[in-house]
């Protein structure tokens, strides 16, 4: 009867435990990649009135790897440090009639094992002031959906988590 119940006991704790595992694994897990592509063209004759001949587009993709949908609150390019020039969804929308990139408007949701892109032009990267040589960054914030203790939590807006791309982009062309 002893050996029963702690076979019992035994497989109860491995059935919690794989559940467990199981609901971390389908947790939302984002990750923000920042993607550039530099396109050089090439023209013959005069080029006094010519644009740069190279231009660039950089792409904010962010992907879900979890199982669970979440919902992208914002995203924006940075500079690196001692750096000009910035780039954020929220306080550009604000304004009226400001360029945004191309791409889904936000917030925005991700399903799972899903992506979302973003797209910044040569134009645009010029304007949120990214100056050839510069360095840049890209990140998303997230909507966290646990808060905490309801006696603990801070009345206002919603809490967001930061999610920072893991590699740099030096911008190559424009003014």
């Amino acid at each position: 009867m002893n050996t029963l119940g702690a076979l019992g006991f035994g497989l109860s704790i491995l059935v919690l435990l794989w559940n467990l595992y199981l609901t971390v694994m389908r947790w939302p897990r984002l990750s923000v990649e920042l993607r550039q592509s530099v396109s050089i063209h090439v023209q013959f004759g005069s080029e006094a009135d010519s644009p740069s001949p190279i231009t660039e587009t950089a792409r904010i993709v962010v992907v879900n790897r979890g199982a669970e949908a979440c919902t992208v609150a914002n995203i924006g390019l940075r500079p690196g440090p001692e750096q000009g020039g910035a780039f954020d969804y929220r306080s550009a929308s604000e304004k009226t009639g400001h360029w945004l990139p191309k791409g889904p408007e936000l917030p925005a949701r991700i399903e799972g094992h899903g992506c979302l892109v973003w797209t910044f032009d040569e134009e645009m990267l010029v304007k949120c002031g990214f100056s050839k040589g510069t360095s840049v960054f890209g990140y998303a914030e997230r909507y966290t959906s646990f808060e905490g203790l309801p006696r603990f939590k801070k009345p206002g807006k919603p809490k967001t988590q930061r999610l920072e791309s893991a590699t740099q982009m030096f911008r190559n062309g424009g003014a």
